[in-house]
Parts: structure tokens; sequence; C-alpha cells
């Protein structure tokens, strides 16, 4: 069974686990796990395309707000050095090869996935949340997959035929978030996937932020930002309890 490598990672107090010793030093997961000993759900967390580390601080508050209620939480860092590569020459998100790095992508999520729920802490639940382009590798990810039993997807459109290895039939409950001033990802395609998630019968529900934008729920003491989280958090602590 693959196995996870700790060592301790000085940004924001994670551990870094990697998935095996090959793996190189910006991959893996960073771990911050709930107090106390036992056993705990999981959180798994996705970013998007570009705001990884220099968005840190603001993962770190989700995180924070879920290991408060006792769950441990798993950033997964998805990319690898050619897709780091890529994004810093502008190459990551064009032509047939995306859709071939998105489900290397789905890969890597459904391992962690299976990895965390091996893990000695983890009592067997599960919650997949992801932001933007990691909203719609949650969507992917959590798919026919019994293994996640809640889905956040934060300003996140529907996965594209070409980016699945197979249809999806089914969905774990799902919470959508969007601000009505996405410019990024419009809300056309937040109201998309929820359509998506309503015709394959999953419990869902769509928040729709009046005029916010792209990345709202980054702020740490805005209005909207702060029900964001809460609605997360909440949703969470119900489909896992």
């Amino acid at each position: 069974m693959t196995h996870f490598k700790r060592k301790a990672l000085a940004m924001l107090a994670g551990i870094l686990l990697t998935f095996n010793a090959s793996a190189n030093a910006d991959s893996g997961v960073l771990f911050y796990p709930a107090t106390g000993d036992g056993k705990h759900a999981s959180a798994v967390m996705l970013h998007g395309y570009s705001c990884i580390d220099d968005c840190m601080p603001a993962f770190k508050r989700y995180a924070d707000m879920l290991n408060a209620q006792g769950l441990d939480v798993y950033f997964v860092k998805y990319y690898d050095d050619s897709d780091r590569r890529a994004l810093a020459d502008g190459t990551l998100d064009q032509g047939p090869a995306y859709a071939a790095r998105f489900k290397k992508w789905t890969g890597h999520v459904r391992a962690a996935i299976h990895n965390v729920k091996a893990q000695p802490r983890s009592d067997g639940h599960v919650a997949l949340l992801g932001f933007s382009q990691g909203g719609r590798l949650a969507i992917a990810s959590a798919a026919n997959n019994p293994d996640v039993q809640a889905l956040v997807g934060v300003y996140a459109a529907f996965p594209r035929t070409a980016e699945l290895d197979a249809d999806i039939t089914a969905l774990p409950p799902t919470l959508l978030l969007h601000g009505s001033g996405d410019t990024v990802v419009p809300l056309a395609d937040g109201e998309a996937a929820y359509a998506q998630a309503q015709a394959l019968g999953a419990a869902q529900e769509l928040v729709v932020y009046p005029g916010e934008g792209h990345g709202f729920d980054f702020s740490e003491k805005g209005k909207a930002a702060i029900d964001a989280r809460q609605r997360v958090v909440a949703f969470v602590q119900r489909q896992l309890k």
C-alpha cells in the first residue's frame, strides 16, 4: 500500500505528506490535524489554477475552522514539476494536453483520498472541498466515488466530457458557492453545475452571493467570506456526522 512520508513543514504549521520517496518537495499533501487522539473525519482541500502558496492564509482559515470542529484537513498540492513549468510559461490550460493533465490530477486526488481513509486517525468519512479549477476537479474526483461523503465546490464549473475517464452517474451531497459578479468562472457555469447535480439526483444546494467576484471567500473579514466559510463548515459537519 502506498505510504506517506512525513516531514515538518514550516509554512503555516502544516505537515507535508508525500506519496513516496520520489515525490518532489513541492507536491504532496499538507496535513492540518485536529486536536485530540482517536478517530476523526477528514476534509480534503484542492487549490485552484494559480493561487496556491500565496493563498495559503485563506486556505488555512478554512482549515482552522474545520479543525475546530474536530476534522483533520488535508490540502492536496496536485501539480507536479511539468504542471508548474506549464503554469509558469502560460500553457497549462492550453490545448488537448490540459484534459490529459486534468485526468492525471483526478487520479492523484483519488489516490490521496484513498490514503487519507487508510490513516489510523481516520474514521472513514471524507469531505472534498475545491476552489475554482479545484472545484471542478473535486466534482470529477467525487464522481461515482463511494469514498467521498460530501462535496463542496466554490466558484466551480462542471467538468468537461474530455476531462473525464467515465460519465458521471453519481455525486455525494453537494454544496456550491458562487458570486454573481464572478468574471473568471461566471455564475452561469455554477448554475449549470448545480443543474447537473440535480439531474444526477444528488442532494445539493447552490448559494449565490450578490455582486461578489472570484475568490470572494478569501477575504479575512468580508461579510460574504465569513458566511461562506461558516456554510462550508456547517455543511461538512452535517454530512459527516
